[in-house]
């Protein structure tokens, strides 16, 4: 959900507000190298310009100096919830590794989970954990 906060998208407008309507806003520490990959991909991909990718992630980091977000560190005990996570899930549902870490940050940290990947949503419904979706 943090990526259109970063990068022009369709509903970055929405992203935006919720982030803001919130008095803590909550990252597990992976989210920086998300946000790269994120950025680094649409400058490749042509939807993005280095520029626009440079700024996106000088607002990025200045939300962390600033906290902005309350940052998780991660810890074994998220990896372990993610291992159990793809266990129960990894079989029926495709979720993916980084998705699992974040579920069971979000489980941890008794913390809804918001995003905008509906295969993300989907996995982590499964597992029971409250989802907020946001359309693309």
């Amino acid at each position: 959900m943090l990526v259109p906060c970063y990068a022009p998208e369709r509903n970055s407008a929405l992203a935006n507000a919720l982030a803001q309507s919130h008095d803590e806003r909550v990252v597990c520490a992976l989210t920086e190298v998300e946000i790269v990959s994120a950025l680094v991909r649409k400058v490749r991909e042509r939807e993005l310009s280095e520029a626009e990718a440079r700024r996106g992630l000088a607002l990025f980091r200045s939300h962390i100096s600033e906290r902005y977000f309350r940052i998780v560190p991660l810890e074994h005990k998220h990896c372990d919830g993610a291992v159990g996570h793809l266990l129960a899930a990894g079989k029926t549902l495709p979720l993916r590794s980084l998705d699992a870490l974040h579920c069971a940050t979000a489980v941890l940290e008794g913390l809804p989970l918001i995003t905008a990947d509906e295969r993300m949503a989907k996995a982590a419904k499964s597992l029971g954990l409250s989802v907020r979706f946001l359309k693309p």
